[in-house]
């Protein structure tokens, strides 16, 4: 009979202590004096003015209702709404006072956050890169409910003149739950964007490792893309990505595709910039871009591109582009339609190139050229060419050569005949061999 008497004793203290502690609670008002500590140590702990509008804690739950932040920089603020945090204080006991065993579970309602970034250059490099937090030491379940979040971002980008890259986005009806368990955690999330686009999202974390996480997002439309010198940028997009780890703190293991429609802007103010379908997806090793025919200004471009070794050695897979250049876009002097088209594949070092030029006439200054067809070739350092024909000033003009572009010489022939042999007319005949070495430096 010892053992169940202790065991009755020990209840009985514990039930004098709960009592002797609401009792104190209540009558000398230690409520508002907790609610004061929480308030401050958060606000020094966030740098910045942390309030909490109602605070009720009982001997399962704290209670707390219109609880606002705002940072001193201006760079985090959020409201709450509601948030429940419910513990069981035995267990926390019992348990060698594990902090998860207190926060049983953790509920957030309502909450709107408004994080702003401005990145200047006075700014130091973390001395740490970012690692992925281990969370089941915290709590056993988290749930947030109907929050909204908006972020707002601006990052120097110089195109021509230097000038500040603005990015903003809101998500509403954000839902998130995590649930720590076996020593994994489990994420949930679920958003709307401020397009009516859908973002929804899950991961499982086992102590700051990514085991897998894969993220869609659907009927997307950016809230907000300016820079001085692009305008009225617009788009639509629709992603699908998967992560993973293989340890904790190695590099992420990526696999996605990105789908943009009627991508349009305003750049550098005159040129209109519209790119109907743009396609993007990566391996994680590979990635392979399609552009359909695309229109910047009055120049245009389609084609695709492919490179691998993102993660070891990068490397260009067979890839072509194919553009009509309108030279009158470089200045008023210029003029003419150039057609393009580039194949390429081989090390960004050591490419392989083959380029195909044609134009009916181009002018420069007042000087005309008509007729034009070019072929080259590029590898192992050498530019080889064919100017099949140009006819300048009633002179058909061939040159074909190699240029090294390791020792700067050029070896080449050029023909030269009259096109008409009317009398008013230039008449110029030539049959050179040219060998031509640039110095480094004049």
């Amino acid at each position: 009979m010892k053992r169940p008497r202790k065991f009755l004793a020990f209840i009985l203290v514990l039930l004098l202590i709960n009592t002797l502690f609401f009792l104190a609670w209540y009558t000398l008002d230690l409520q508002d004096a907790v609610k004061g500590i929480v308030e401050r140590e958060a606000g020094n702990a966030l740098n910045g003015k942390f309030q909490i509008g109602g605070f009720h804690i009982s001997d399962q739950q704290v209670y707390a209702t219109k609880i606002s932040f705002r940072a001193q920089d201006g760079s985090l603020n959020f409201d709450v709404n509601s948030a429940r945090v419910r513990f069981n204080l035995l267990r926390f006991i019992f348990s060698g006072f594990k902090i998860r065993n207190i926060l049983n579970q953790t509920e957030i309602y309502q909450a709107d956050l408004r994080f702003a970034y401005t990145k200047t250059p006075e700014l130091p490099r973390p001395k740490k890169k970012f690692e992925l937090p281990d969370l089941t030491p915290w709590f056993n379940d988290l749930r947030i409910t109907d929050s909204k979040v908006r972020a707002d971002v601006n990052l120097p980008l110089k195109l021509t003149e230097i000038g500040d890259l603005e990015l903003a986005e809101s998500l509403s009806g954000v839902n998130l739950r995590v649930v720590n368990s076996t020593g994994k955690s489990k994420l949930n999330l679920s958003a709307n964007t401020h397009s009516k686009g859908i973002l929804s999202a899950n991961a499982v974390l086992e102590k700051g490792r990514l085991v897998s996480g894969h993220a869609e997002l659907s009927n997307y439309t950016p809230l907000k893309v300016s820079h001085p010198q692009i305008q009225d940028a617009s788009t639509e997009m629709n992603l699908v990505l998967d992560a993973s780890q293989t340890v904790k703190g190695s590099r992420l293991k990526l696999e996605g595709k990105a789908i943009l429609w009627d991508t349009r802007a305003l750049l550098l103010s005159q040129y209109p910039v519209r790119i109907p379908y743009l396609s993007v997806s990566s391996d994680g090793d590979k990635l392979v871009a399609d552009i359909s025919q695309s229109s910047v200004g009055s120049s245009s471009i389609a084609g695709n591109i492919a490179l691998s070794g993102l993660q070891r050695g990068l490397n260009i897979e067979p890839s072509n582009l194919a553009m009509q250049l309108d030279l009158g876009m470089l200045g008023p002097e210029f003029s003419g339609l150039v057609d393009v088209t580039l194949d390429a594949s081989g090390s960004p070092k050591e490419p392989v190139a083959n380029l195909i030029l044609a134009s009916p006439l181009l002018s420069f200054s007042g000087q005309t050229v008509t007729d034009v067809a070019l072929e080259g070739n590029y590898a192992d350092e050498e530019f080889a060419f064919i100017l099949q024909s140009a006819v300048w000033q009633n002179t058909s003009v061939r040159l074909a050569g190699a240029f090294d572009t390791k020792y700067r010489k050029l070896l080449a022939t050029l023909e030269t005949e009259p096109v008409s042999n009317a009398f008013s007319e230039l008449k110029l005949r030539s049959d050179l061999e040219l060998e031509v070495t640039l110095y480094e430096k004049l």
